[in-house]
């Protein structure tokens, strides 16, 4: 048995490296941005300068073995700040903008004022009810708002919204500290000041920031889980794996966090069946949680009767991924899926098309699409928010000439975003180069979580908004990644 979980340690390990070392790779060699398409040297540039300054501070943390948590409260009022001059100057309409926001909060906000769905939205709920979990909560929400006089929805929106992203960014912080130290859990509070979208989208709620503090606190007690015995454990376990299907039911992809805990849990725990069957025990609790709740979302008295065979299917979103770049395709949606009346006449359209481009662009097309799609997702630094900030926004600030794609001086802002990004994916690199030799599987279970959407959005529609709601997890493998390195140059200065 001992042997067998080597193998599938060196395996696991050996897959998550090769994944983000060519996103590392093809971000800077094959940058995909078409909005304000960086070049190759000045990634590389930004790129070694982020870096540097990353290790110089690993070494200042490692060495000076006091005042952690004076750092990581000084990092946090820089980020509420980074914040708030973020909801004063660039907020966005959530409704009247071109966006599935709009639909979700102009829906919720119809049932509050109306008590009574409005029937202008039935149409889209029916299509797309993977975001009837948001409906019901912005329903609550706004409700709650109504009945204490909160007058401007849209900033206690914002607030809401900002709250949760620093509660992940504490969660975050909380994680790295327990997996690797004190020095590891300052690194991933100063890391995620310089990260551009937890502070730019603090003013874009939807899916992926709702979502976000499901999907941190999950992993938080699974490390916790990890680390304890006895009832403990069941407890932590039980916990990380009912926020993760709750995570899940609100955008799906939360759902990877407690695969990730299974298969290391069972890759580190195989010789011992109480450790091994944790595995089995958190994807059971996980599908015992998600199913129910996310059919009491769908069949909700606040929306109209649900209907399983309208719906759009799932290979909408996989032919989407096939096309350009893999981004969303208006083309696709009208003149393709929408053209067939039911889902199931829908899927078989969608197959037909999505065996079409995979011929069409062979082997070696597909591979070339895959290395454009890697690069897409991540080259943008700010994960897509500088696009949506643009898309309705409450006013013009001054400010905005320097944060929007086609903003005048954007480009400073894009080069060292893009930089902390690359750094980040190559402390996550350094991290899942040494995880499969840790004591236990927690490095495992981080770079796991960050290959899992990867590979998700692969073979999926994607765009750098939809891994904002892991950017937590990438601080914590990243901030890991910064301890491996201190360590192994200590080792060889004393050797030396």
């Amino acid at each position: 048995m001992k042997i067998i979980s080597g193998i599938l340690k060196a395996a696991a390990g050996f897959a998550c490296r090769i994944i983000l070392a060519v996103i590392v790779s093809d971000v800077i060699l094959n940058p995909q941005n078409p909005y304000w398409q960086p070049t190759t040297p000045e990634l590389a540039k930004w790129f070694a300068l982020c870096l540097f300054g990353a290790v110089i501070l690993s070494f200042i943390l490692n060495k000076v073995k006091k005042g952690y948590i004076a750092v990581c409260m000084v990092c946090f009022v820089f980020i509420v700040i980074f914040q708030a001059i973020c909801i004063s100057e660039f907020s966005v309409k959530y409704s009247g903008a071109a966006w599935d926001m709009n639909v979700v909060y102009s829906a919720a906000n119809y049932y509050v004022e109306n008590h009574q769905p409005g029937r202008e939205f039935y149409d889209y709920f029916l299509l797309f009810p993977n975001n009837s979990a948001l409906y019901n909560i912005l329903i609550f929400v706004l409700s709650a708002m109504k009945a204490v006089g909160v007058e401007n929805s849209f900033l206690a929106l914002n607030i809401l919204n900002t709250v949760l992203i620093d509660i992940s960014v504490l969660l975050c912080c909380k994680t790295a500290g327990i997996i690797a130290g004190k020095p590891a859990m300052s690194f991933a509070c100063i890391l995620c000041m310089f990260l551009c979208p937890f502070s730019f989208y603090s003013v874009i709620a939807y899916t992926d920031t709702f979502s976000m503090p499901f999907l941190a606190r999950a992993a938080y007690f699974y490390a916790k889980g990890w680390k304890s015995d006895g009832r403990a454990r069941y407890i932590y376990i039980i916990s990380a794996a009912a926020l993760s299907a709750l995570g899940g039911t609100v955008k799906v992809t939360v759902l990877i966090v407690t695969l990730a805990f299974a298969i290391s849990r069972l890759i580190f725990g195989i010789k011992h069946k109480d450790i091994a069957g944790m595995s089995v025990f958190a994807l059971a609790v996980r599908a015992a949680v998600f199913l129910p709740v996310k059919s009491a979302a769908e069949n909700s008295p606040f929306l109209p009767e649900y209907d399983y065979n309208y719906s759009i299917p799932y290979t909408h979103w996989v032919m989407m991924g096939l096309n350009g770049l893999g981004g969303y395709c208006d083309e696709d949606y009208q003149n393709i899926t929408l053209k067939y009346p039911d889902k199931s006449s829908r899927q078989r359209a969608n197959i037909q098309q999505i065996k079409y481009r995979i011929g069409e662009k062979g082997f070696a097309g597909m591979i070339q699409h895959v290395m454009d799609k890697r690069s897409f997702i991540f080259t943008d630094g700010t994960l897509g928010s500088m696009y949506n900030l643009d898309r309705g926004p409450l006013k013009v600030s001054p400010l905005h000439k320097y944060v929007i794609y086609c903003g005048d001086e954007y480009r400073p802002l894009g080069r060292f975003s893009a930089g902390t990004m690359l750094t980040v994916l190559f402390l996550c690199f350094v991290c899942a180069l040494f995880a499969p030799f840790e004591k236990d599987g927690l490095r495992l279970m981080g770079v796991m979580c960050l290959a899992g959407i990867t590979v998700f959005l692969l073979l999926w529609e994607a765009r750098g908004r939809y891994v904002l709601n892991f950017l937590p997890i990438f601080a914590m493998c990243a901030a890991i990644g910064q301890s491996r390195i201190f360590n192994a140059v200590s080792m060889i200065k004393k050797d030396v």
